[in-house]
């Protein structure tokens, strides 16, 4: 995004010499906090873009404006949004499992929306305790971000990856994420992976087991947008 005039711009960074796409200027969200960006990749490209707060904004390539999608539940404020090449949505994958509004945020003004905007629904809290070692209850898992990110595979296939993470001070001493006597020197911490878990996920519910096994696929996490591609069964931090 430029800074000057907000306008928005694509590019390839796999094939640098295609051509970089301009789109229009984006309204900043009040916190201009950006979660992540996620290109559908059927004919008709949209581009979303997921600030944090309660507003994900689409845009149609040749489009002269945005469109706003607004987001009724503070559980989706700082969940990422993917597209689901099977179900033909951009998802937002962050939802409290005690969550139980509408999980269509097609605004009805607008049944023609480019691209319909959903929550997906979250992997309940609980069974990551039921798949947990005794020594790791829920007390311990305090300690930890937990960040659940929803990746599928070109042929449908679905998964919540869980990446936990710790913090420590650079004296090696655990600095839990809950603790704010910790937020005025966040410049002296660092970050370090605990664990990884993946759940194959039901097309229906949404939800399903812990599995070790995913097949001849790798799935790469960022602070962006996960994705999942062949053909190598690894599990991969960027």
């Amino acid at each position: 995004m430029n800074k000057n005039d907000s306008t928005v711009h694509l590019s390839n960074i796999i094939n640098p010499l295609k051509k970089t796409i301009t789109l229009p200027p984006l309204t900043r969200d009040k916190f201009e906090h950006l979660v992540n960006v996620s290109v559908s990749s059927s004919d008709c490209c949209v581009v979303a873009v997921k600030f944090y707060g309660s507003r994900v904004s689409l845009c149609r390539l040749g489009d002269s404006e945005w469109t706003r999608v607004d987001v009724p539940c503070p559980s989706f404020h700082s969940s990422t949004v993917i597209y689901s090449e099977r179900d033909e949505r951009f998802y937002l994958n962050n939802c409290n499992p005690d969550y139980t509004g509408p999980t269509d945020f097609t605004p009805p003004s607008n049944p023609g929306l480019l691209t319909p905007v959903c929550g997906y629904k979250r992997f309940p809290f609980t069974n990551f305790l039921e798949e947990m070692p005794e020594h790791e209850n829920e007390t311990c898992l305090s300690r930890f971000k937990i960040q659940q990110q929803l990746v599928q595979s070109s042929s449908g296939q679905s998964f919540i990856v869980c990446w936990f993470v710790e913090r420590f001070t650079d004296k090696g001493e655990a600095a839990p994420w809950g603790d704010t006597s910790y937020d005025n020197n966040k410049e002296g911490l660092c970050k370090k992976t605990h664990k990884i878990m993946v759940f194959r996920q039901d097309e229906e519910q949404g939800l399903g087991p812990h599995t070790d096994d995913i097949g001849d696929l790798c799935i790469f996490l960022g602070d962006n947008e996960a994705f999942v591609s062949l053909p190598r069964t690894t599990l991969v931090l960027t």
